[in-house]
């Protein structure tokens, strides 16, 4: 396989064709490696799509017509106009560069998906090599992941955090249910058991409701099929649970929330201290919310403006993350934000409204997606499938030919 475009295209759209398809893969090849420091790989890919852009009429014409660049734009307003209000400057310019890019993706995967999403062949070779280097102890000081190897058989591989590797291999299936209308059956099976193996409990629901919908909903085989392939999900996750148990490895029990005179304190309950971290975390999200101005839920607090407090060593670090991403570009960008996702639902064909849904609970377990450039780039997808657009899918040469 190469990434070369069909030779029938002009030379300008292969070109073109060739530099979408690398940003694509730099998108996808993993967020904690550098290529050359400070850039990271999505920081190439952006370059790549700008080169794109230049080159090409056809893929200009593509990008301008668009769906995602009038809500871009609105977006990218809206944040300009921040700057009245900001309190941390320089978060809000962290964080409105971050957004910016991250629409940016969202571009990009709304054009290659109304080209067919050609470029997904290189998926299963791409989360091949995050499991190469998520298992492979040689490649955690590249990979900046090694936090992780003591406690997990595996780690974040280039995606730094086991949460964040979860959360890309259920985006990588949704983005082959949307260009395929069906899933690849050796990626989901990757995914299940990366989640369950490490106890990712938010992935493990999404990847759980992603197959349920799939067998009951999307898959039009006969049933003696579905029941196959249920048959054999059970038995791969017995045979996980047991390996598991065996090796020493248990699920973790969840910890709880008391509340002391007044202050609320997280108790391990034998096990780690996320769960009630985030709640504390959403506590806190809640209580700035009812202190914002009526006007802030139009417009926002501003990007990077959330101060949300980390409860750890008996101390309130200022500035975490929020650990709930949905609720957290609220804070970023007002009521349009949840109101864009019910009418981006309301949408969506059905396979659509699946990935929406599972992306909304695998979207829990990152501390935030604001960074997290594969979400976006399956937004931009998701955007494609809601608003079909005869018109501009067959106006101009597709970069990749479709499969």
């Amino acid at each position: 396989m190469t990434l070369a475009p069909p030779p029938s295209l002009p030379r300008s759209a292969r070109h073109a064709a060739t530099l979408l398809a690398a940003a694509f893969a730099l998108c996808f090849v993993g967020s904690s490696l550098y290529l050359v420091q400070p850039l990271r790989p999505f920081h190439w890919g952006l370059a790549l799509m700008a080169l794109a852009f230049c080159i090409d009429a056809a893929t200009r014409r593509q990008f301008l017509a668009s769906r995602m660049l009038p809500l871009a734009i609105g977006a990218v307003a809206l944040i300009l106009l921040q700057v009245l209000w900001a309190d941390n400057m320089a978060r809000y310019a962290q964080f409105g560069t971050i957004i910016a890019i991250g629409l940016a993706y969202a571009a990009l995967g709304e054009v290659l998906a109304r080209q067919g999403l050609s470029c997904l062949r290189w998926l299963p070779w791409l989360a091949a090599l995050w499991f190469v280097l998520a298992l492979v102890p040689t490649f955690d000081a590249w990979t900046h992941s090694e936090r992780f190897r003591a406690e997990f058989p595996l780690t974040g591989g280039p995606w730094d955090n086991i949460n964040n590797m979860a959360t890309v291999l259920v985006v990588a299936n949704l983005l082959w249910l949307l260009a395929r209308r069906r899933l690849l059956l050796p990626l989901f099976v990757a995914a299940w058991l990366y989640c369950l193996v490490l106890n990712r409990r938010s992935d493990l629901i999404a990847m759980a409701m992603l197959g349920a919908a799939y067998l009951g909903l999307l898959l039009d085989a006969p049933w003696r099929r579905k029941v196959a392939l249920a048959g054999g999900w059970v038995i791969l996750t017995a045979a996980a649970l047991v390996w598991m148990n065996y090796d020493g490895q248990a699920a973790r029990a969840l910890p709880q929330l008391t509340v002391e005179s007044g202050e609320m304190t997280v108790v391990s309950a034998a096990g780690d201290y996320s769960t009630g971290y985030r709640t504390q975390l959403l506590h806190d999200m809640l209580d700035q919310a009812r202190a914002m101005p009526w006007w802030q839920w139009f417009t926002g607090m501003g990007a990077g403006q959330l101060n949300v407090k980390w409860p750890v060593n008996d101390a309130m670090t200022p500035w975490a993350s929020p650990h709930l991403f949905w609720l957290e570009m609220f804070f970023y960008l007002g009521v349009a934000w949840p109101l864009f996702l019910l009418w981006l639902f309301w949408k969506l064909p059905r396979h659509g409204r699946v990935s929406l849904a599972v992306i909304a609970i695998a979207g829990i377990a990152p501390s935030s997606m604001v960074y997290f450039q594969p979400f976006w780039f399956l937004l931009g997808a998701l955007l494609a499938a809601a608003l079909p657009d005869t018109a501009m899918e067959t106006a101009f040469p597709a970069a990749v030919a479709p499969t």
